[in-house]
């Protein structure tokens, strides 16, 4: 008998299938498993996942994960009945180490369980809590940040302004030329030729 080792098989499902489905194509990746004598210690499907670069054809797919201990001979035969289905895009087996998979396990439920507390300590204070110093800062602050209309608003009186400064200079231009223009057609001689 060869020796037994932990892997970790992932698979990478077509998107549309359905809840029933899914619970079909996990009972058969189970039952390929236990076929082959394998001992599953933890199964899970995750959310339809967007993926970096599509495979046969999909651009998104649903994952399912499946920790197990098996002989190193078996592996082939149970990768042959995997590769038939036709609901299954991709898949990978993965040899642990031992404990890996609790580890991975409880990582990710603590994970979720800290997530669903967040959730909930946002949900109940929707209020945003700052620690003293950075009240201390807002406070010191003089002048006080803009908004988009403020900016918005000052961005086009600069506009307006640069735009009355040009025409004033411009003005200016037209008068010193018309001073000019007066005391040559007062004095024509004045210009020497």
């Amino acid at each position: 008998m060869a020796k037994q080792f932990n892997y970790e098989l992932l698979v990478l499902c077509t998107p549309s299938i359905l809840e029933k489905e899914k619970k079909e194509l996990e009972n058969f990746i189970i039952k390929v498993l236990e076929s082959e004598t394998a001992k599953v210690h933890h199964h899970e499907f995750s959310q339809l996942t967007k993926l970096a670069y599509k495979i046969k054809g999909q651009s998104e797919g649903y994952y399912f994960l499946v920790y197990f201990d098996i002989d190193a001979n078996k592996i082939k035969t149970m990768e042959k009945e995997l590769f038939l289905e036709t609901k299954i895009l991709r898949h990978m087996i993965v040899k642990v180490e031992e404990g890996y998979r609790f580890k991975a396990i409880d990582l990710q439920i603590t994970e979720t369980d800290k997530n669903e507390r967040e959730h909930e300590d946002n949900t109940i204070n929707r209020k945003k809590i700052l620690p003293r110093k950075m009240i201390d800062k807002q406070e010191d602050k003089k002048e006080p940040i803009p908004s988009e209309d403020v900016a918005e608003q000052t961005t086009a009186k600069k506009k307006k302004d640069s735009k009355l400064k040009k025409k004033e200079s411009l003005d200016e231009k037209i008068e010193s030329l018309d001073e000019k223009l007066a005391k040559i057609v007062a004095d024509p001689d004045s210009l020497g030729l």
